[in-house]
Order: C-alpha cells, then structure tokens, then sequence
C-alpha cells in the first residue's frame, strides 16, 4: 500500500474541461493542475511511483478535503440544505489523469474506487492497493459478496 498527498484540491470538471467542436478537451486549467500535480508527485512520491505496474488491478481511495462541507446558515434556518452541493465526483477524473500521468499506469486498471469528500484543510489523500498482491481493509466485505 502507498500514500500520496497533494496539497490543494482538483478543479471540478467544469472548470478542468471545456467542449469544442463536439469534442471534450482538457481546458488550460486543467492541463495547468494535470502538469503542476504530476511534478509534485513524481520529485516529492518517486519511490511510490514505482509501486505501480501494468496489468495490475488497483484498489484507489481518493480522499478530498474541502474547507467547508457545511452551509454555515442550516444551522439557523437560513440554508434549504445541511451539505454545500461539492460534486467530489466530478473531480475523480482529473485526479486519475494525474495518476496515469505520473506513474504511467492507464485508470482501466483502477477495478476498485473509493471517493470519500471531508472537511479540513484542503488537500487531497491518495491510497492505493495491489489488489494481486496484498490485501485491503475493505477485502472481507468484498469477498463475502
């Protein structure tokens, strides 16, 4: 198992890609944060780079905090919902760009992916498994399926 983090959080998709002619592309924000976070993980994590291997399946946890998960009013009447609308699902993606782009390895190989959004100061944790070679704390409840 390997660790990574990465300070700061990804833009959401619609800030990460734009549509042109039809086509979804990379935006420049996006091409900004793939390039920036692959540098990061590359000279801070290079001996986790290497834990990645072709052909091997992964179990990922991506796990993105966000400074408030809150609307600060709920509280006092003065907000329709407890949660601010943070889709965290639309930021997998690009966080899985990164990885390819970092370790060289495609998101096919990615059989497993747990996305868990928190509060706090915001950065990004990553946990990765192979799942032919070690076992998770998530493997009892998948295996008894």
């Amino acid at each position: 198992m390997i660790r990574l983090q990465i300070d700061g959080i990804p833009p959401s998709a619609n800030h990460a890609y734009a549509t042109v002619h039809g086509r979804r592309i990379l935006s420049s924000k996006g091409k900004k944060y793939i390039a920036e976070t692959k540098a990061h993980l590359t000279q801070t994590f290079p001996k986790e780079m290497n834990f990645f291997k072709d052909n091997r399946p992964y179990l990922v946890c991506f796990r993105i905090f966000f400074a408030d998960v809150e609307n600060k009013g709920w509280f006092q009447g003065k907000a329709d919902s407890r949660y601010k609308r943070i889709d965290v699902g639309n930021r997998l993606k690009l966080l899985e760009d990164c990885l390819k782009s970092a370790a060289g390895i495609d998101d096919s190989q990615h059989l497993r992916v747990i996305l868990d959004k928190q509060q706090g100061k915001e950065r990004t944790e990553i946990w990765v498994w192979d799942l032919e070679n070690e076992e998770t704390p998530f493997d009892v409840g998948f295996n008894s399926l």
